[in-house]
């Protein structure tokens, strides 16, 4: 792992180092001495990854801590936040507000007493366009699949019959497009939440760790306006951010048998090509 880093900021590239644990791999830490184990975690990677270069190298506590959020999270990342700094004294730190680390879970956070940290806040509203046909997430997303984005209001009772399977999915997808939630003003709302706890919080730096959209069912052409309608807000209000993922389920790369190579009208949407080729 180490090497990997290492190699990665050798050819010029910053390093976010990431402790992410995936589902069942987070219940150890929500039992009583979770946070001695998480301590314990980044005693070791600390140890490991302090002598790296600590203006490119990157330490983010735990990836979406869900089921940990509120003060039982924070209070853990405040001791791993110490634990880290016993060691590495220089290196930057990535903090979240615990539960899925969305906006709405930032707005509640407050901030660390240390002043080089970032906070990452996660962006994949709305959730029933973004994880349409993804089985690892909210229930009903499985059985929905071919949602537009925008879509109207107006449009609800329509898409949610024509895109959605069992009455659990119909009901939760016309909810969200009548509640205005596929509606481009619905992520600025979301953006001016994160805006305002910036602000409100001294301008502390916030960094969009994720954001993307789970390519099995998502229309191709509305994948590439909610991209280039998230990434241009995130512009507007000054958020750094990161494409999830480097694969080809989040429609960024195009993969064969033979070759691997980066998906040209996703990195349009990403503003990181001229031109469509």
């Amino acid at each position: 792992f180490v090497e990997a880093v290492q190699l990665s900021l050798e050819s010029g590239l910053a390093v976010v180092a990431d402790f992410h644990p995936v589902g069942d791999e987070k219940t150890e830490f929500t039992a009583a001495d979770g946070a001695e184990k998480l301590e314990r975690v980044w005693t070791e990677l600390a140890a490991a990854l302090a002598p790296l270069d600590s203006d490119r190298l990157y330490l983010e506590i735990m990836n979406e801590p869900y089921p940990l959020q509120g003060e039982a999270w924070l209070s853990m990342q405040r001791r791993a936040v110490a634990a880290i700094r016993r060691i590495a004294a220089y290196h930057t730190i990535i903090v979240n507000p615990g539960g899925w680390s969305g906006p709405e879970d930032l707005s509640q956070m407050t901030p660390l007493p240390d002043e080089n940290v970032v906070y990452t806040v996660h962006w994949y509203a709305p959730l029933l366009f973004t994880h349409q046909g993804a089985d690892w997430t909210w229930a009903v997303a499985k059985n929905i699949g071919g949602v537009p984005w925008p879509a109207a209001r107006s449009t609800a009772e329509q898409i949610a019959e024509k895109s959605s399977h069992g009455e659990d999915a119909y009901r939760a997808l016309h909810n969200e497009i009548a509640a205005g939630n596929f509606e481009p003003t619905f992520l600025q709302t979301e953006i001016e939440r994160i805006v305002d706890w910036r602000r409100r919080n001294h301008n502390v730096p916030v960094y969009v760790g994720e954001f993307g959209v789970y390519s099995k069912s998502a229309p191709l052409l509305s994948a590439q306006q909610w991209i280039t309608a998230s990434r241009a807000a995130f512009q507007r209000a000054g958020l750094g951010w990161a494409y999830w993922d480097y694969s080809p389920s989040f429609g960024l790369m195009l993969s064969t048998a033979a070759s691997r190579s980066f998906r040209p009208k996703t990195l349009k949407a990403l503003d990181l090509s001229p031109a469509e080729r």
